[in-house]
């Protein structure tokens, strides 16, 4: 599909089976084909940024889980360092 650019036979002539008599301007093919391909590429540029966003919100849940773990073991060791004192101040 396209508009005729070039009759490479005339009226009369002899012709062979699978020669070529016209050529067909496809610029308008070339051009959607061109938009499919920069939009494959933003498609991709988006997964590649949503995929980088999954990564950092992994990397910010390890972090904030590192932090409960460390506040729980703080709170652990507050605890014992009180019973011990609650222990000392009781037997004196």
């Amino acid at each position: 599909m396209g508009t005729l650019a070039e009759v490479l036979v005339k009226e009369g002539d002899h012709v062979r089976k699978g020669q070529l008599l016209a050529r067909i301007e496809d610029r308008q093919a070339q051009a959607d084909v061109e938009s499919q391909k920069a939009s494959l590429s933003s498609a991709e540029a988006d997964a590649n940024a949503s995929e980088a966003a999954v990564n950092a919100a992994d990397e910010s849940l390890h972090t904030a889980q590192a932090v409960i773990d460390r506040g729980l073991a703080d709170l652990d060791r507050m605890k014992a360092d009180f019973a011990r004192a609650d222990g000392l101040l009781k037997e004196s």
